[in-house]
């Protein structure tokens, strides 16, 4: 499916409005993880509220979803990923996840630092693993009520497109995988 003009419009204001305002954690993102966060979240998060609608989304791993949207609950397979969400909800780019893997903490304490000077209900999100595939806890994810997981398509500090178990165990219980690539 094609992202409408409407929707990279909002996009890209959204994004020009953060680039004002010069957050500090978001100027460690790169020009790629900006435009993979427009080719892969933008689809799934920017819809026109009360409207429910199937959206075809093709991710890094070359695997066709449908899902619906919009998305409620959102589980981030690297909790790095949080600050790439406020440039679709720059106020509160929280809202949306149920559920983290806990990296952003251990592996860049001084962005996890600034981001939750921000944003500070980020430190209230249950933690669904502390990084890899072998810690995530499936039941736990599962249980938060998640409808997305989004994880980094090398995995690394989430499961990868490689744990077949974790994807077809989620995907059993209506989660759809996402993944992304921001390496």
């Amino acid at each position: 499916m094609m992202i409408g003009s409407t929707r990279i419009g909002v996009a890209w204001a959204i994004l020009s409005e953060l680039v004002k305002a010069k957050f500090n954690f978001l100027q460690r993102f790169t020009v790629k993880a900006v435009v993979l966060t427009f080719v892969c979240l933008v689809p799934v998060q920017i819809v026109t509220p009360g409207f429910a609608e199937m959206m075809e989304v093709t991710d890094l791993a070359g695997r066709t979803l449908s899902i619906q949207t919009p998305v409620e609950n959102i589980v981030l397979g690297e909790g790095r990923f949080a600050p790439a969400l406020g440039i679709l909800d720059r106020r509160k780019p929280t809202a949306r996840i149920v559920g983290t893997m806990s990296d952003f903490e251990q592996y860049d304490p001084s962005g996890y630092r600034q981001f939750t000077e921000y944003f500070p209900e980020f430190t209230d999100i249950p933690r669904v693993g502390k990084g890899g595939a072998a810690t995530m806890s499936i039941e736990l994810l599962i249980s938060l009520g998640a409808e997305v997981a989004i994880f980094g398509l090398g995995g690394g500090h989430s499961p990868s497109a490689d744990d077949v178990n974790i994807i077809e165990a989620l995907d059993a219980a209506g989660v759809s995988v996402i993944f992304i690539d921001f390496r």
